[in-house]
């Protein structure tokens, strides 16, 4: 005979709330951030810095790849 176990997690409503306040602040932090980042190369374009623009460019790149994966 084939026997398998089943284990059931129950989550205690205020876990799950913290844990979805916690995830929400962490992307608001990372928005915050891409946006500064934003704001940063639009300044440097302005200025003509054409390597502290890209830089800044990468620094956003970076920023959106964590939102992305923090979202799933």
């Amino acid at each position: 005979m084939h026997s398998s176990n089943t284990f059931v997690t129950f989550w205690h409503g205020s876990c799950l709330y913290t844990k979805r306040t916690t995830k929400f602040y962490i992307m608001k932090e990372l928005i915050k951030q891409y946006e500064t980042a934003k704001k940063k190369a639009l300044q440097f374009m302005q200025k003509g810095q054409i390597n502290n623009y890209f830089e800044a460019l990468v620094e956003m790149n970076h920023y959106k790849k964590m939102i992305t994966v923090s979202v799933n």
